[in-house]
């Protein structure tokens, strides 16, 4: 495993994007979970599998977690499914490329026994708004908020009663699969008043957000307004 500028990770090969899952339990733990979507397979594996296949030939991590990405060799390149991909897609084939290459991939969650109190730290330790409730193994349950936790807080303590994120998370309405098209992702966003959804892989596994800042950026970037590594295109390191 190398880091951005050692070595040389542009050789042969297809780049696939490492996603990051920052998770922060009630113990006041943090663990990380890194994955990557595998086109021949299907669906998502742990950066750890896809280090033990004889295809993956180098592992290149961004210390900023802006650009980290899996090289893998002998597979073809495959266009996502274009389920609900409309006229749109047709004629600017672009649209129906999946919204896994413009989500943010480095997510801050929390396990559901996160107590009130550290729920205030995360918010206050963080420049986001709100974050999914995820079970151990990543799987989504459900998104609380910082105005969840500012309500919460404005009450008061309640004698014998702990609230945790499990307490205050509302379940989520939408949600996207990584091999879901931009189109989808901007349909839903337009006619559901959403700015921001979580991205599952098959197993609802949180893999990444999107907003609907990402696809304006990604719509002026394709009408080069915007060059790619240019400030307004910066990943940061949470979702916003």
């Amino acid at each position: 495993m190398s880091e951005k500028g050692e070595g040389d990770a542009r050789g042969a090969g297809q780049h696939l994007d490492i996603r990051a899952l920052h998770t922060l339990s009630s113990n006041g733990s943090e663990a990380l979970r890194l994955t990557v979507y595998c086109e021949r397979r299907g669906h998502s594996m742990t950066v750890e599998d896809c280090e033990r296949c004889e295809r993956c030939t180098d592992v290149v991590m961004d210390p900023t977690g802006q650009r980290s990405h899996l090289v893998c060799t002998g597979m073809d390149v495959v266009e996502p499914p274009p389920e609900l991909a409309g006229r749109i897609g047709k004629v600017y084939p672009a649209a129906r490329g999946a919204v896994s290459s413009l989500m943010a991939r480095n997510v801050a969650c929390v396990r559901p026994g996160v107590t009130l109190e550290e729920l205030g730290a995360f918010f206050g330790d963080r420049v986001v708004v709100d974050a999914p409730v995820v079970a151990a193994d990543g799987r989504l349950l459900g998104m609380v908020s910082k105005l969840d936790v500012q309500r919460e807080q404005g009450r008061g303590p309640t004698p014998g009663h702990d609230v945790t994120a499990a307490g205050i998370m509302k379940s989520v309405a939408f949600t996207l699969r990584e091999t879901a098209p931009i189109t989808q992702a901007a349909a839903l966003m337009a006619y559901e008043g959403v700015q921001r959804m979580p991205v599952v892989s098959n197993e609802d596994v949180v893999v990444g957000l999107v907003s609907s800042i990402d696809i304006l950026r990604w719509l002026a970037r394709q009408d080069g307004y915007l060059e790619p590594g240019s400030p307004e295109l910066s990943d940061v390191d949470e979702h916003s």
